[in-house]
C-alpha cells in the first residue's frame, strides 16, 4: 500500500437480512401501508363536484341567464355550504391527518374501522342534508334532516376521538402544531352540533331554510375554526419544510392561535345568541388580527432558508399556489376588518354582498389553494409518484385566482355585469377542480409511480457516485488511487 492509499479492507459476509430481521429493525407504521387516506381523498373530490363546486357553480350562473333569485338560491345555498366545509375541505383535511397526525407524534393509532365509519357517516350526513333541504316539499324532508344532524355529528365525534387518542399517545417531543390542531378537532366537534342543533330546529318547525344568523355561526365555525386551524397548524409542520422556510415565529404562532380562537369563539356565540351586530363586530376584528399575525410568523413571503432540491419531473409550482393562498388569507383579513368596522360604525363599507364573497376568499382562495398547491405535493410524496400534465395544473391556478379576483370584484353591491362577472367566477372554480382530479387520479397511476421510482433510482447513483469520487483516496469513478 503506498502513502496516502486508503486502506483496502476485505469484504466479509453479509448478514442475510429476512422479512423477520427487516421487521425488527424497521418497523412498520400500519396505517401507513394501509393509505387511509386515499378513499377520503377521492371521496371529497365526488362530494365537491356534486354538492360543492358543480352546485355553486350552478348558482352563479343562473342570475347570469336572467333567472332570480329566490328561496331556491337560500336553501340551496345553505346545503352547498355545508357540503364545502365537511365534504370537499373536511374529508380532504381529515384523510390527510390520518396519516400525518400520527407521524408527528410517532405513536399509534385505531385503525381501520374508525376511519370507514368517518367517511361513511360524513358522506350519507351531507347527502342527507342536501336532500332533506333541497326537496323541502317532501313529506320525508324533517326525517332526513334530523338524520342528516346525528350522522354527521356521528362521523365528526369518531374522527375528534381518533385523532386525539394520536395526539395524546404519541412518543415524539410536543411541539406548537399539536395546539392548533387541538384547536381545529374541537371546533370541527363544535360546528358538527351546531349543524345538528340547526337541522332539529328545522325539522321541528317546518322550516324551509335555516335560521340566518346560526347559519353564519356554523358557516364560521366549520371554516375559520376548523379547516383554517387545521391548515394553519400543519403549515407549521409541512409548509416550513415544503417551502424550506425560515424558522417559524413560534410566540407570534401562539399569539394568531389565541387571537383566532377567542375571535371566532366571539363571533359564533353573537350569532349563536342573535345579538347586534356591534357585539359581533369585535370578533371579526380578532379574526382579521389572527390571520395578519400568523402570516407574519410564518414567514411565507420571506426568502427560503435555503434552496429546495427536486427530482426532475416534479410540479414545483407548487409553491405558486401556497403563497397565493396566504396571499388570498391577508386578502380576507382585510374585507372582514372592514365589514366589522361597518357593523360598528352601523353603515356598511363594502355594500351588500350577493355571493357571500368574504367567505368564498376563504373557501376558495385560502382553503381550495393550499389543498391543492400541498395536495399536488403531499400526495405524490405519499405514493412516490410524479403528478403529469403540469399545464393543467398551470391553467388551475390561473382559472382559481381569476375566480376569486372576480367574486371580489363584483361580489359587493349592483355593478354593470356583476351577475354575469360572478357566473364566470363560479365556472372557473368548476374547471379548476375538475383540472386538479384528473392530474390527482392520473398521480395514483402505477405508470406515474413507474416513473418517480426510475428518477428516484436515478437520483440515488448520481449521488452515490458523487460521494465515491469525492471520498479520500479515491479517483475518478470511485476507485481506489494507484488502480
Amino acid at each position: 500500500m503506498t502513502t496516502g492509499e486508503a486502506p483496502r479492507i476485505a469484504p466479509g459476509p453479509v448478514p442475510a437480512i429476512t422479512p423477520e430481521t427487516a421487521r425488527e429493525r424497521y418497523p412498520v407504521t400500519p396505517w401507513s401501508v394501509q393509505r387511509l387516506y386515499r378513499p377520503f381523498i377521492w371521496a371529497s373530490l365526488l362530494v365537491a363536484l356534486i354538492y360543492g363546486f358543480g352546485t355553486g357553480a350552478g348558482m352563479m350562473l343562473a342570475p347570469a341567464f336572467g333567472i332570480d333569485r329566490g328561496l331556491w338560491w337560500i336553501v340551496h345555498g345553505q346545503a352547498h355550504g355545508v357540503a364545502q366545509i365537511f365534504g370537499w375541505g373536511g374529508l380532504f383535511m381529515m384523510g390527510v391527518s390520518f396519516h400525518v397526525v400520527p407521524r408527528f407524534r410517532n405513536g399509534p393509532m385505531d385503525f381501520p374501522w374508525p376511519q370507514r365509519a368517518v367517511l361513511t357517516l360524513v358522506v350519507i350526513g351531507i347527502t342527507l342534508r342536501f336532500f332533506g333541504q333541497s326537496l323541502h316539499r317532501r313529506s320525508f324532508s324533517p326525517e332526513l334532516l334530523d338524520a342528516s344532524g346525528v350522522v354527521l355529528l356521528a362521523g365528526v365525534l369518531i374522527y375528534a376521538i381518533v385523532i386525539g387518542r394520536a395526539l395524546l399517545r404519541g412518543q415524539n417531543k410536543r411541539s406548537h402544531t399539536e395546539a392548533w390542531l387541538w384547536s381545529a378537532v374541537v371546533w370541527a366537534v363544535i360546528a358538527a352540533a351546531l349543524h345538528a342543533r340547526i337541522v332539529f330546529r328545522m325539522a321541528d318547525t317546518d322550516a324551509v331554510a335555516a335560521p340566518g344568523l346560526w347559519n353564519f355561526a356554523l358557516v364560521n365555525a366549520g371554516l375559520v375554526g376548523f379547516l383554517v386551524l387545521f391548515i394553519l397548524g400543519i403549515s407549521t409542520r409541512a409548509i416550513v419544510g415544503f417551502l424550506s422556510l425560515k424558522p417559524t415565529y413560534r410566540w407570534l404562532s401562539m399569539m394568531a392561535l389565541a387571537l383566532l380562537n377567542v375571535g371566532t369563539g366571539w363571533y359564533v356565540l353573537a350569532r349563536y345568541r342573535e345579538v347586534s351586530d356591534e357585539w359581533t363586530a369585535p370578533g371579526l376584528l380578532l379574526q382579521a388580527a389572527g390571520f395578519v399575525v400568523f402570516v407574519i410568523a410564518l414567514r411565507v413571503f420571506e426568502s427560503p432558508a435555503r434552496k429546495s432540491d427536486y427530482f426532475e419531473g416534479t410540479y414545483t409550482r407548487y409553491a405558486w399556489f401556497i403563497r397565493s393562498a396566504f396571499g388570498w388569507l391577508l386578502v380576507a383579513a382585510a374585507l372582514i376588518a372592514l365589514d366589522a368596522i361597518g357593523m360598528l360604525a352601523a353603515d356598511p363599507i363594502l355594500g351588500a354582498p350577493l355571493a357571500a364573497p368574504i367567505t368564498h376568499v376563504l373557501t376558495l382562495g385560502f382553503v381550495t389553494m393550499v389543498i391543492f398547491g400541498v395536495g399536488i405535493r403531499m400526495l405524490t410524496l405519499f405514493e412516490g409518484s410524479e403528478a403529469p400534465m403540469h399545464w393543467l395544473l398551470d391553467a388551475a391556478f390561473v382559472a382559481l385566482n381569476a375566480g376569486v379576483l372576480l367574486r371580489v370584484a363584483f361580489g359587493f353591491g349592483s355593478f354593470s355585469g356583476a351577475d354575469q362577472f360572478q357566473g364566470v367566477s363560479g365556472a372557473l372554480g368548476l374547471f379548476s377542480l375538475i383540472a386538479f382530479a384528473i392530474v390527482l387520479r392520473r398521480t395514483f397511476s402505477p405508470a406515474q409511480k413507474a416513473k418517480y421510482t426510475r428518477r428516484a433510482a436515478a437520483a440515488g447513483l448520481q449521488s452515490f457516485a458523487r460521494l465515491n469520487i469525492g471520498a479520500p483516496g479515491r479517483g475518478a469513478g470511485g476507485r481506489p488511487a494507484g488502480d
